[in-house]
């Protein structure tokens, strides 16, 4: 026999309107020290009864008809959904995929940076070479050294 156990809803809400299916992931009680488990805060009612504890196991992922789902207890905070994102990630295996996006617009962000960086000095000298040259702001330095 099959015993009610809580879960995560975790298919986005459109699929969740059109489909008579659901992908969860169960909430359970073994603590284990795996990437794939993600520790959830209590919820408690007005009379502090614990409504929700445990942890989610991403590792356990399943489609389940929603006629098979009990009661909306909660939702969960936004620190335990960028864990339990992450944890997804780590389960599906495709952490590494955002690994190598995220350390490439890392390394583009930093090359924009030297790029600034770069611009700024030379705009530096040529406001020094201007100065120099006794031109005005919008004076033009071509125009300047073509003349002379």
């Amino acid at each position: 026999m099959c015993k009610e156990r809580p879960v995560v809803i975790i298919q986005n809400d459109i699929a969740n309107l059109k489909s008579s299916n659901t992908i969860i992931v169960p909430i359970t009680h073994n603590e284990k020290e795996l990437p794939c488990i993600v520790p959830i805060n209590n919820k408690i009612d007005e009379n502090n009864n614990i409504l929700l504890d445990g942890f989610v196991n991403t590792s356990n992922i399943r489609v389940v008809s929603k006629a098979r789902l009990g009661d909306y207890i909660c939702n969960l905070n936004k620190s335990e959904l960028k864990k339990f994102d992450e944890s997804i990630a780590k389960s599906l295996g495709i952490i590494q995929y955002y690994s190598k996006i995220k350390k490439s617009l890392n390394i583009e962000k930093e090359y924009i940076a030297k790029l600034k960086s770069e611009k700024s000095k030379l705009e530096e000298e040529l406001i020094e070479i201007k100065n120099f040259l006794n031109l005005k702001e919008n004076d033009s330095i071509i125009d300047y050294l073509k003349s002379n």
